[in-house]
């Protein structure tokens, strides 16, 4: 299939992953520059890459990925546990709907078709989804749905297939020893770039999380867009950088004694034996900005008052 396949990929995205496929990565930029990136790729991208609309085509539909799907059908993919559940609780959803009847909406509507106005599986564009488990998210009951577990996916594989995709994160043994050596994990996620804290709120936002643990028992799983120096301010703790996702962690059998998280959905990953301290959106007033209603994970686990 890697054969066959062309892979888009955000310039977040490392180039240790996206050099060992046949890749397209778009730079996606910041502030005016990502509006102006997403313009232009939507005149250019049908000279460019004109294959698009002849291909079956697997994708998130909302951010950069707009101008490439176009007016095109898609089948849209998984970005995680819950992920349909957690997304339409975010105020950039509710927008996204209130946008449709405002002069911005029909502008961009006008430029970048329905899409950008129907994101996450909503438009007559999304011909089915994707998922690695169930969800109750409304939109999976107005469309095909096809929940493929990744435990089962992983267990009919082949090992060769098992060890290429191993190899795109660049996993080793060692790697897995070292996961394996500290019982917390706290599960990161870019919130000074998601959520607009600064460095210094940041800061004092994990010092209090931080101070309720044995530090020296602590590692910090980074998310692949977080880019916060945490051995810096933290130097206790150990950082583990490389972008592999936590669902596949845990194909491999890692999983901690705890799991400590402000909001991050990959907590659903870890079996029920992995005890989770969840922090919540309310931990800091500029998260919970972002959310009409909180998230909350469905699981057992500690809901941790700041």
């Amino acid at each position: 299939m890697k054969n066959h396949t062309c892979y888009f990929m955000s310039g977040h995205i490392r180039d240790t992953v996206s050099e060992k496929l046949p890749t397209i990565k778009l730079n996606q930029g910041e502030g005016v520059k990502r509006r102006v990136y997403k313009i232009l790729r939507n005149f250019f991208s049908r000279i460019k890459y004109p294959f698009i609309n002849k291909a079956t085509i697997y994708a998130q539909d909302h951010g950069f990925l707009i101008p490439i799907i176009g007016n095109n059908h898609y089948s849209l993919l998984s970005d995680g546990p819950r992920f349909l559940t957690y997304t339409h609780s975010i105020d950039t959803y509710i927008r996204t709907d209130n946008k449709r009847h405002t002069l911005r909406g029909f502008l961009e509507k006008i430029l970048f078709g329905e899409i950008t106005l129907y994101p996450m599986a909503r438009g007559n564009q999304c011909d089915k989804i994707f998922l690695t488990e169930k969800e109750d998210a409304e939109v999976c009951y107005n469309k095909p749905v096809q929940v493929n577990s990744l435990s089962q996916l992983w267990d009919a594989s082949s090992l060769s297939k098992k060890q290429f995709i191993l190899s795109l994160f660049d996993i080793s043994d060692g790697d897995m020893a070292f996961l394996k050596s500290r019982p917390l994990m706290f599960m990161s996620q870019p919130i000074m770039e998601d959520y607009g804290l600064n460095k210094s709120e940041y800061v004092s936002l994990l010092s209090a999380i931080f101070s309720r643990y044995d530090q020296h028992s602590l590692i910090v799983k980074t998310h692949p867009r977080d880019e916060f120096q945490y051995q810096k301010y933290f130097p206790d703790v150990i950082v583990f950088e490389k972008p592999i996702n936590i669902q596949l962690l845990v194909l491999c059998d890692i999983c901690p004694r705890k799991a400590i998280t402000i909001c991050s959905s990959s907590v659903e990953s870890f079996p029920d034996n992995t005890e989770v301290d969840w922090y919540g959106v309310d931990c800091h007033p500029k998260i919970q900005a972002h959310y009409v209603t909180p998230i909350e994970p469905n699981r057992h686990y500690n809901k941790i008052t700041m």
